[in-house]
């Protein structure tokens, strides 16, 4: 009976995940890389095998999940981000029973509800991209190796272990910098050195498995993207990830704080669980460290990547919280409801500060602007996608050849460039443009020779929608200043 009472916190805290996050699953647009996860999931497993090899910069594992979802339960929003919304109540499930399993229920809830509750977490835990499910491999992996500590001789535990880092490697590129790192501190912390083979054997499995995909991902890390930045990151853009996380500058400040005590304290322990408690502590520090050194030679190593690593972090402030709270109890509580209550108040599951485009607000300014059948210009190219899911459905599930030119006809273009414009006007006299105003400015240029914005609708933070026409006196307008002004 007592075994069964055991899983009632688990099972609760993942239904809780499961209605919270899906409460607010579908309230965001689909936008940004989702709609492509989406399109290309919708192909054949073959054909997105093939293309995580050629062009998509991840690997098949959750585009191939993907595409079996939506063969159940169509393309929806809410379908397509279910299991992402089950990834991330998963990793919370987690997250609670190692920080359980090193203090008590309480270290466990406080490590749950830092991650169900931060605004970043929930964001992007809900994404239909892979990263949800890299989040949860990294975690299982650390819980894996820490059970492992425990019954070593344990070949079910082992096979978990080993089928997490073939998972990471196939889920994503970055699994490989993840793996090399976790591998190292796990060699070094390991609490039997006679048992540092099953790790070693572990990781040699995986290595093997991934080497169909080591030419991709040679391509991917170190050349594709490079070109997409013009500065390299500097430690305020990994800083801004993490303010995003503890939702606002001086929580951040506190609970980091709380982190490097709470680590300064393990490395001076002579606690018997010592290693453990370092393994955990250090997992997602020392990736972190690693991205953004990375970050100042390779292109991929970006802060966009870097959510996981915070994971860590809600255990190890769990598990002392735990402690803390089972020693000082009064004490305790006063100052974890200080440092919670405005932790919780902060939290916003629908900020604007975060990368996010209102699609169908988009496409319902340029339906507003059109007067006749002007053509339509999407640009950067990859608004196609977004635009076409929401307001054309049927023309978004067509192969790419058939896509374009649908899209052509209908008068709907991707076009980068003014030059580009100007060619496929003739015998036009009005067009819309549909921007993105992520970057404050038209990413096309200079509008083509002869034509003017006759009128606008700017959608605060989101997209810039223009709507022009010929100009009499062949004035041509700087988008520049069509932005600013």
């Amino acid at each position: 009976m007592s075994q069964i009472g055991a899983y009632w916190w688990p099972i609760g805290l993942f239904v809780f995940g499961l209605v919270f996050r899906y409460f607010w699953v579908d309230v965001r647009d689909l936008c940004i890389d989702e709609p492509f996860s989406v399109y290309h999931a919708q192909k054949s497993p073959a054909e997105i095998i093939r293309f995580s090899v050629t062009t998509e910069p991840n690997p098949p594992l959750y585009m191939l999940l993907l595409h079996f979802v939506m063969q159940l339960f169509g393309d929806s929003v809410v379908s397509v981000r279910s299991l992402s919304v089950i990834f991330s109540s998963l990793t919370g499930v987690l997250l609670f029973s190692i920080s359980k399993r090193f203090s008590n229920v309480s270290g466990g809830l406080i490590a749950w509800a830092l991650f169900t509750f931060s605004t970043a977490h929930l964001v992007f835990g809900s994404e239909a991209r892979a990263y949800p499910l890299f989040r949860l491999e990294f975690i299982l992996l650390v819980w894996s190796w820490l059970k492992l500590q425990e019954t070593a001789r344990s070949k079910s535990i082992w096979l978990i272990h080993t089928i997490t880092a073939v998972a990471l490697l196939y889920t994503h590129y970055l699994g490989a910098i993840v793996l090399a790192v976790s591998g190292i501190l796990s060699l070094l912390l390991c609490a039997d050195k006679k048992f540092s083979f099953q790790f070693i054997l572990a990781y040699t499995i995986a290595a093997l498995l991934w080497l169909p995909l080591l030419l991709p991902a040679w391509e991917v890390i170190t050349k594709r993207g490079e070109n997409s930045l013009h500065f390299l990151p500097e430690f305020w853009h990994f800083k801004y990830q993490l303010v995003s996380v503890w939702n606002g500058d001086l929580n951040y400040e506190h609970f980091m704080l709380l982190f490097l005590c709470c680590l300064t304290y393990l490395l001076s322990s002579k606690n018997t669980a010592r290693k453990l408690h370092l393994y955990i502590a250090l997992a997602g520090v020392l990736n972190y460290v690693t991205l953004y050194f990375g970050s100042q030679w390779v292109w991929f190593f970006s802060d966009n990547y870097l959510l996981f690593t915070t994971l860590t972090i809600y255990i190890t402030l769990g598990i002392f919280a735990g402690k803390a709270v089972s020693k000082f109890p009064v004490v305790s509580y006063v100052l974890l409801a200080i440092l919670l209550l405005p932790y919780f108040r902060q939290f916003n599951p629908l900020p604007k500060n975060l990368t996010y485009r209102e699609v169908k607000s988009s496409i319902a300014a340029v339906q507003q602007l059109r007067q006749a059948n002007e053509p339509v210009f999407l640009s950067p190219t990859w608004t196609a996608l977004p635009y076409t899911y929401y307001a054309y459905p049927a023309i978004f599930k067509l192969p790419e050849n058939e896509l374009d030119s649908v899209l052509y006809v209908n008068k709907h273009f991707k076009i980068e460039q003014a030059s580009e414009i100007e060619g496929r006007l003739a015998g036009a006299t009005a067009f819309i443009l549909y921007l993105d105003e992520y970057t404050g400015t038209n990413p096309i240029g200079e509008l083509p020779k002869g034509f003017i914005v006759k009128d606008s609708i700017l959608i605060p933070e989101v997209y810039l929608v223009l709507y022009c026409a010929l100009d009499s006196n062949l004035l041509s307008t700087s988008s520049a200043d069509t932005v600013l002004n």
